[in-house]
């Protein structure tokens, strides 16, 4: 994928969704318009910045897990669109509920999930409150939030974070639990 994706990126501003179902395939997008449209550019910097990652990570110079690196971007898309505490709740509240409602997750889950949150509360707190790389500040200073209501900018942030996820690759449910993670952080 990196491969692939950095040759074309070089060339022309793009941007890529690695896409994990049904089958594993990767959907690129060629921006040729000039201006980019604002989506676009919040695409292909979001890209940029995997690739980046990407390439680190296939040095061995990746400092943190995609995990970590999911949980900072969780934070800042939150910052980045302005979202009030009460917005990051809902946000995260959705972003963990659907493995509740699907059954993922039962009684013991979301204890085990708890304890594991209260173990980890220290590390999650100092991890994101570490200052951002220039790359990335860059890349979140293109977020916005968006006219209308409350609904419109946590939607905005549901959508940068999912597909943030998707191009590093953690699976919904590891993303779930970083929502579960942070809804514990915003509410207690």
């Amino acid at each position: 994928m990196l491969d692939r994706v950095a040759g074309w990126a070089e060339l022309e501003p793009v941007s890529f969704l690695r896409l994990n179902k049904p089958e594993w395939r990767l959907e690129v997008i060629r921006h040729r318009s000039d201006p980019l449209a604002p989506d676009a550019t919040e695409a292909v910097a979001d890209s940029g910045v995997v690739l980046a990652l990407l390439a680190l990570e296939r040095q061995g110079r990746l400092i943190r897990s995609r995990r970590e690196l999911l949980l900072r971007v969780m934070r800042r898309v939150a910052d980045g669109v302005a979202l009030s505490r009460d917005e990051r709740v809902a946000l995260h509240r959705e972003g963990y509920l659907w493995a509740v409602e699907l059954g993922r997750w039962d009684d013991a889950g979301i204890a085990a999930a708890g304890t594991r949150f209260v173990a980890m509360r220290d590390q999650l707190t100092a991890l994101l409150a570490l200052p951002c790389d220039p790359v990335s500040e860059k890349r979140w200073a293109l977020l916005r939030r968006p006219d209308g209501p409350p609904e419109t900018a946590i939607e905005k942030a549901r959508e940068s974070i999912r597909r943030h996820a998707n191009r590093l690759g953690v699976f919904a449910e590891a993303e779930s639990i970083l929502h579960y993670f942070l809804f514990r952080l915003d509410t207690t």
